[in-house]
């Protein structure tokens, strides 16, 4: 009877276990199931957001698209006159963009998937040549839709729709603007030498092919010095206070620093290149000073701001940098113009008695520099290294080799300035104060300069700039 019942025990515990164990096999079962669906929902969710990503940035991609045909009319090959300016004197949308301002009228202008692809546009292919996304419509608006709040200020809209290969698809609104930092022709420079203060040419430091500008009186270089302005037309030197010529131009007429009368006593043979005593609002002096903000602004995006501290070091990003360097980036033909805004101690305005701006000093740029250069600080060049030659064109039609040029392009400094050694620069200077030229340099006009800003929008960022993006979501 024991073993009759030891067996019944033991066949009743074997069909525990087997329950058991199809239990556990049973729940074993189901939660790999649940972990492959729940691995699957995860890689599901994770293509998705990568569609949605790619959808977005194809979006992103047609806003770019539009600025670059505003950069540059004659790539829009639907209609190379679209985008082109009227040439109007006059900065704003209406006067410059009529054509582009008519092809939107008032009920939009889209470029359809088919019309991108025409001109090339839209597909965003992978090294391995699949189709990563494309631009599905880009549509120029001069109303926002429905619900969309607008900025204050703005010319046109761009509304791009990106779609991924699955069909998922993003729509992102640009407001933009016309950027007058590039067409503002208020920074138009008439001068190879601006100074709203004092100026002061010592040594041997000289001006070609363009004039000379003081608010306040002008020392003049000795009379020995001056023959090269005879055979130079353009060359003049203009100033609302007085020109102060060294002892040497003196003549048995008196010190001609001393007579108002034009032509200078004993000097006639130099009439036209010197006038004094200018009458105020006679010259039309720019204006750099109002642009500092839209100035900072460019800047900043364009990722060209730098910081100064009161020993007149300079800063990218908090990072110390060497003016040479950092800015000597060559000036060949090739090389790309650059845009630097350094601005003051505080991050301020300039101050009226400019307590919050540094010295910055520059002894050598050994490969030139080339650009629009927005210096917030008192500034000293002394010497330039050894840069290679500059090919520049002069005023009369022809091109001469330039040596020693630190600069090609336009310094503005808001403080005062000296240059020394033998630094050249072809374009032009303007300060906010003095102005002292020690030892050889000299400057050459650009006379490109006296329209504006002699270079390519997308050098300096784009002819419109963004005010406001909207993510519109599907």
């Amino acid at each position: 009877m024991n073993t009759i019942r030891t067996h019944s025990r033991m066949t009743r515990l074997r069909g525990s276990i087997g329950a058991i164990a199809l239990v556990l096999l049973a729940i074993s079962s189901l939660a790999s199931l649940l972990m492959v669906q729940t691995l699957l929902d995860h890689q599901r969710i994770n293509k998705r957001r990568r569609e949605l990503a790619r959808a977005f940035y194809a979006a992103e991609g047609g806003v770019a698209q539009v600025l670059h045909w505003a950069n540059y009319p004659a790539d829009y090959t639907a209609d190379s006159n679209m985008f082109a300016t009227s040439g109007s004197a006059s900065a704003d949308y209406n006067s410059q963009f009529t054509n582009l301002i008519s092809a939107i009228g008032s009920g939009g202008y889209t470029m359809d998937e088919s019309m991108l692809a025409s001109m090339g546009a839209g597909d965003f292919d992978s090294t391995y040549n699949y189709q990563v996304s494309q631009i599905n419509q880009i549509q120029l608006l001069s109303i926002p839709p429905a619900g969309v709040l607008a900025p204050a200020d703005y010319d046109f809209i761009i509304r791009s729709v990106g779609e991924s290969p699955d069909g998922l698809q993003r729509t992102v609104l640009a407001f933009v603007k016309v950027n007058t930092i590039i067409s503002n022709p208020n920074i138009a420079v008439p001068a190879a030498l601006i100074s709203l203060a004092a100026a002061g040419a010592n040594g041997n430091a000289k001006i070609h092919w363009g004039e000379a500008w003081s608010k306040d009186d002008f020392s003049m270089l000795n009379k020995s010095q001056m023959g090269y302005a005879q055979s130079d037309a353009d060359v003049v030197y203009r100033t609302e206070g007085t020109i102060d010529f060294p002892n040497n131009w003196q003549t048995s007429g008196g010190n001609p620093d001393v007579n108002p009368a034009l032509p200078l006593p004993g000097i006639d043979e130099w009439d036209g290149i010197f006038e004094q005593f200018i009458a105020s609002g006679t010259l039309q002096w720019p204006d750099f000073a109002s642009e500092y903000q839209a100035f900072k602004n460019q800047a900043i995006s364009n990722g060209r701001y730098y910081t100064t501290d009161s020993s007149g070091n300079i800063f990218l990003n908090g990072t110390q940098v060497d003016f040479g360097t950092e800015f000597a980036t060559g000036h060949g033909p090739t090389d790309p113009y650059d845009f630097v805004f350094i601005d003051t101690i505080d991050g301020n305005p300039p101050a009226a008695d400019g307590s919050n701006l540094a010295t910055v000093t520059n002894s050598g740029n050994s490969s030139g520099m080339k650009g629009v250069y927005y210096v917030n600080a008192h500034f000293a060049q002394t010497g330039v290294g050894s840069p290679p030659a500059l090919s520049a064109d002069d005023p009369y039609g022809g091109t001469e080799s330039l040596s020693k040029i630190f600069l090609d392009g336009l310094l503005y400094i808001a403080g005062g300035m000296s240059m020394g050694g033998n630094a050249g620069v072809y374009g032009s200077v303007v300060t906010e104060g003095s102005w002292s030229g020690n030892g050889t340099l000299d400057i050459y006009y650009n006379a490109a300069l006296a329209a504006g800003l002699p270079i390519a929008p997308g050098n300096v960022g784009s002819t419109f700039t963004l005010v406001r993006q909207v993510n519109m979501g599907g």
